[in-house]
């Protein structure tokens, strides 16, 4: 099976941060998609990825290299960051 992965958004995107600003969905995204890449090829799979490390790709570009990939899956990852909070409570 051919299997595109997408890392979301692009490493340019405005916004797309963490509440801290330290750290881009993009870099999160990358890396679980290298972890999804290994793991899929291991299982006999053919996997390409849609985006680039340097620069954004428009999403019409992106499906567009699926098609023209004959892709069989197009898999696009997503991080929405929250800031969360826990609260313990000791009985």
């Amino acid at each position: 099976m051919k299997i595109m992965i997408d890392a979301g958004h692009g490493p340019d995107t405005p916004g797309k941060r963490s509440p801290d600003g330290k750290l881009r969905e993009f870099h999160f995204n990358v890396a679980v998609a290298e972890e999804v890449k290994k793991r899929l090829v291991l299982d006999g799979h053919i996997v390409f990825f849609s985006h680039q490390h340097d620069f954004d790709v428009p999403l019409h570009e992106r499906t567009n290299l699926a098609n023209r990939m004959k892709a069989d899956v197009f898999v696009s990852i997503h991080a929405n960051a929250v800031g969360i909070h826990l609260t313990l409570q000791m009985a």
